[in-house]
């Protein structure tokens, strides 16, 4: 009996507090509600950095942004893939600031080379594609076939992840490339700015193959004499012809 008698007291000494946790959990919610529905929390003024080659109401269309929404409901992850579909975008940071004002951060991806053989489409280093139908790009071309693709697509063909990693190591040793082309025995050759043909063969020692282009280029040129071919297939006789 006075187990029973107990545990009826605490229960006793509770109750008075239903009451409260109910005003508690209705007031939680009214303010759930009003900070929701508060016109103070749409979004007034939206801030874009970094943008050169995207318009801002480009990045704005693909973020998708609602200004009759609380910008605190709206999901900046989703935000920032939608943004990252445009082709020349690589990087992005969406970022949220009391009380209603949005920040997107993006870097842009900068062109690399034209990949392809009738109708080359502009890439990055990445190789994604920027464009399909670019004008006046002042990049090399790497004369491969590149299929069918669209904007935004990456290039994942063997040989032009090959021709890429070649082109590199030509960029690193300054040597200005204009076309880089692959026969149809896998022999690579370079045409440089000034016209000169060098023929690199395969991916073998090719540092060393292209260590070799300014010294004999600077040799030659202090001679008085112009190259239209440099053979350096077998590095260590390397072909000169003249023109």
């Amino acid at each position: 009996m006075n187990s029973r008698r107990s545990k009826k007291s605490a229960a006793a000494r509770l109750r008075p507090f239903w009451i409260l946790f109910a005003v508690l959990l209705a007031g939680a919610l009214f303010a759930g509600y009003y900070g929701a529905t508060w016109p103070g929390f749409r979004v007034r003024l939206v801030i874009i950095r970094g943008n050169r080659v995207v318009s801002r109401s480009e990045i704005l269309a693909r973020a998708a942004i609602s200004g009759a929404t609380n910008i605190w409901l709206q999901d900046p992850w989703a935000m920032r893939e939608r943004i990252q579909t445009i082709p020349y975008v690589g990087q992005v940071r969406v970022e949220r600031k009391l009380p209603a004002e949005v920040l997107i951060s993006v870097t842009e991806r900068m062109p690399y080379a034209l990949v392809g053989k009738t109708a080359p489409v502009l890439v990055d280093r990445a190789l994604r594609v920027l464009e399909t139908h670019p004008k006046n790009a002042r990049v090399p071309l790497f004369e491969v076939d590149a299929g069918i693709v669209r904007a935004g697509a990456f290039l994942r063909r063997p040989q032009i992840l090959a021709m890429r990693d070649d082109y590199g190591v030509l960029l690193a040793a300054h040597a200005r490339i204009r076309t880089l082309r692959v026969d149809s025995m896998g022999e690579l050759t370079a045409w440089m700015a000034s016209g000169v043909a060098v023929r690199l063969g395969d991916d073998e020692a090719l540092l060393q193959k292209v260590r070799l282009i300014e010294p004999i280029l600077a040799q030659t040129q202090s001679r008085g004499k112009v190259i239209r071919v440099l053979d350096l297939r077998a590095p260590k006789t390397p072909v000169v012809v003249y023109r």
